[in-house]
């Protein structure tokens, strides 16, 4: 199959300049190459559809890092999910993979689902039995007995137990590895501001996955678990909160380590801590306790992206409210509350996971890389909501999305 993309606004994601006006040729799903627009591409071939991007700009596909395709971003996602059979939330993860990829995100990264529901979508997508966006999962999460998303995960206890999780897993093919060091926010019983893990167990983790060339991402809130996972060699932090008693407690030290030594940072701050709390709650208490917890963990996002640690995007899109359209609003956000540019946030959404998650033919248009493609109407290095601007939406080089008005 070949398609070829006319184009005068395409985006070179490394360095923000746009390109003369040029030619994008494709062919069974890769760039074949980009070369400038002359005459003689106008003539129309019928053997190859051609889109018509002038005017328009172009840039790589996005990639949300962190969400849960499992869960239903309503206001009460935890009760459907364990009202809902494996073949439910195989269909409700089919749903909201399309949904992201509809909203420009051609490859999303599954933190945690239940069975194997994300690993049979992932081999579905692939083979080409349904259409979706390039999934990652982790499969089942590794987490203690009855400890947080316990629901969705895989319960070892000790070192040994989580050796044997991870073996498991290995064998079921999983993309990388996701423990939960901190308790989290979504489980009945479960404590954000206690560790369910000690520096043994998470070294039995990150050694089996160092062995095997696989990554450990690590759900924390707390600041020791932070430190733990800076001791153990974890390799990816997920909403690395620093929470302690009422407040935050960040260590730059172990940040500046962190970002010598590789770690990456996953931002994975979901839709609620950019949203007025006083349209969610009318108790003054409550209105207060989001306040402050939503100026912690921007934060903590910020300190956490400013150490230098590579930033990648995530949206824990599932969680309540917060649905698998949230990736330029949060992307929005974060631009807002650091400075920095609009391209290097886009950065944070193609070229630094491409880079920390081993996607090596993702991340960047060019010649010999896979063909996922976002056009939008409006320059997006100007203001992030550009991107929400959809003309169309191309995925391994197929044209899945497109919208002209």
């Amino acid at each position: 199959m070949k398609l070829r993309i006319k184009t005068d606004g395409l985006i070179n994601i490394r360095n923000g300049l746009i390109s003369p006006p040029s030619l994008i040729k494709i062919k069974d799903g890769i760039i074949e190459s980009i070369s400038p627009l002359n005459e003689t591409d106008d003539v129309p071939d019928e053997n190859i559809e051609t889109i018509d991007a002038m005017g328009k700009f172009v840039l790589p596909g996005l990639i949300d890092s962190h969400l849960h395709l499992n869960f239903s971003g309503s206001d009460s996602p935890l009760d459907e999910m364990l009202s809902s059979d494996d073949e439910t939330l195989y269909d409700m993860s089919l749903k909201n993979a399309r949904i992201a990829l509809q909203n420009g995100i051609t490859t999303v990264r599954d933190c945690g689902s239940k069975g194997d529901t994300c690993l049979r979508l992932r081999n579905d997508i692939l083979t080409g039995r349904v259409t979706g966006p390039n999934v990652l999962t982790s499969g089942r999460a590794i987490t203690t007995r009855g400890g947080h998303v316990y629901f969705a995960g895989i319960e070892a206890n000790t070192a040994e137990e989580v050796f044997a999780a991870a073996e498991e897993l290995f064998s079921e093919n999983v993309n990388f590895f996701k423990v939960i060091i901190s308790g989290g926010n979504m489980t009945p019983g479960s404590n954000p501001l206690i560790d369910q893990y000690g520096s043994e167990e998470i070294s039995a983790l990150v050694n089996f996955a160092n062995a095997h060339n696989k990554k450990v991402s690590a759900h924390i809130h707390t600041s020791e678990g932070m430190r733990k996972a800076f001791e153990t060699g974890v390799h990816i932090i997920e909403h690395g909160s620093w929470r302690k008693g009422d407040g935050i407690d960040i260590d730059g030290n172990i940040l500046n380590l962190m970002a010598q030594n590789g770690t990456a940072y996953c931002t994975a701050l979901p839709s609620i801590y950019s949203k007025d709390p006083e349209t969610l709650y009318t108790k003054k208490e409550d209105i207060e306790k989001l306040r402050k917890l939503q100026k912690d963990r921007i934060e903590a996002t910020v300190r956490n992206i400013q150490s230098g640690m590579t930033t990648i995007l995530g949206t824990d899109a599932g969680t309540k409210g917060n649905g698998p359209d949230e990736l330029v609003n949060h992307a929005a956000l974060i631009h807002r509350v650091t400075g920095l540019s609009c391209l290097d946030v886009i950065k944070m959404m193609t070229l630094n996971p491409a880079e920390v998650l081993e996607l090596k033919s993702r991340g960047s248009l060019e010649k010999g890389k896979v063909a996922d493609i976002l056009i939008v109407k409006e320059n997006p290095l100007v203001k992030m909501e550009n991107l929400k601007m959809i003309h169309s939406v191309i995925k391994s080089g197929e044209a899945v999305f497109m919208q002209f008005q």
